[in-house]
């Protein structure tokens, strides 16, 4: 009597499936499109038989899990070659647990490279998460995104994937340390070839979830695939070694870091209180008129100054206000147009490193 209430007891109820491997940890996380290198503690999902994975199956078919059955999702640069991108997120959305974690690595769309490849059918870049959740949920994603939209259509969002963080991994040209992060995103507006991939990190909201939830759960340490651990660790190496590129300022430069011209060395006044001739060079004519009989404006001002002291030099007496004497960069057409001028330097890398970036600064010049 006791055996048959036992294995009554263990018969499933009536319009609940039996799954033999559904308590089963594996199957609660999943890395969907593992290829060869399947990450640690998760069923590997592959179309390929060649990769070995625990099961092969092509995503663009629906996926073999029950529903609320994974609490770890992973796809790590796969969701790029789905045929039908909006069809596989719900399949996602499906399968996810309420607060499952869901970890995307993709290519961003706006890299060349990844342009041109003719495999990659889904784009990805930073306006992806916003069409993975209701518009009215998007106020809430500002600050993991990072940046707000300035316009998203209102269109119909079977899925709510709630954003908890978003990372880019630029090109060594853009981990030089000039480029501050809000540079960054800026530049990515206007600016193609500058992040190389994505990296996303969301929860799935199949109830309600308040701000300061998701705030914990976007303060917590999250999983991320093995590689973008390591391109983590080599873009520091590779943004510390481009400190050596910086051009520093010059040992004469004055104190608004402005580089000092060196001066002319000091010449000795001669007789009549002016310098002397340099070695090779003529000697000027003090005030005497040239061929044709007149003479030069600044020689006739010159002459009018040490003759009469009030003015009265000019043949026609009339006085000439006295003026101060204007520098010759004033006088030229560059110094006219413009009093303060950029100059560019660049400094070229090392040969030994690798693609490493060039670095630009700019001095003002007064």
């Amino acid at each position: 009597m006791t055996e048959a209430m036992n294995a009554e007891a263990q018969e499933p109820a009536v319009g609940e499936r039996r799954d033999e491997n559904r308590e089963s940890p594996r199957l609660r996380r999943v890395d969907l499109g593992c290829g060869a290198a399947k990450h640690r503690d998760c069923v590997g999902l592959d179309a390929s038989a060649a990769a070995q994975p625990d099961l092969v199956h092509d995503f663009d078919d629906p996926l073999p899990f029950e529903d609320d059955s994974v609490t770890f999702l992973l796809a790590c640069r796969s969701l790029e070659y789905a045929k039908d991108l909006r069809g596989l997120m719900k399949e996602i959305y499906r399968v996810c647990r309420h607060k499952a974690i869901v970890c995307i690595v993709a290519p961003h769309a706006q890299a060349a490279v990844h342009i041109a490849n003719p495999g990659v059918r889904s784009p990805f870049n930073e306006y992806t998460p916003y069409y993975l959740t209701p518009k009215e949920h998007h106020r809430d994603m500002i600050a993991a995104a990072q940046f707000s939209p300035e316009f998203i259509p209102a269109e119909s969002v079977e899925v709510d994937f709630r954003l908890l963080r978003m990372e880019f991994f630029y090109f060594p040209l853009y981990l030089s340390p000039l480029y501050e992060p809000a540079e960054r995103i800026g530049l990515m507006e206007v600016q193609l070839n500058m992040v190389d991939e994505i990296l996303y990190h969301f929860v799935v909201a199949k109830a309600p979830i308040g701000k300061e939830e998701l705030a914990r759960l976007a303060g917590n340490p999250l999983e991320e695939p093995a590689r973008i651990t390591e391109r983590r660790r080599q873009d520091g190496l590779l943004a510390r070694s481009g400190t050596g590129n910086v051009i520093e300022p010059s040992e004469n430069a004055g104190p608004e870091g402005k580089t000092g011209r060196p001066k002319d060395k000091a010449v000795a006044p001669g007789r009549n209180g002016r310098p002397e001739a340099r070695a090779g060079e003529k000697a000027k004519p003090e005030g005497k008129a040239r061929a044709d009989g007149k003479a030069k404006p600044d020689e006739q001002g010159r002459a009018g100054e040490k003759t009469k002291p009030d003015g009265k030099g000019r043949s026609d007496g009339k006085g000439r206000p006295e003026s101060k004497a204007k520098p010759k960069a004033a006088r030229s057409g560059a110094g006219r147009a413009s009093k303060r001028q950029i100059q560019i330097k660049m400094v070229e890398p090392e040969r030994e490193l690798v693609r490493r970036p060039s670095k630009v600064m700019f001095e003002r010049k007064e």
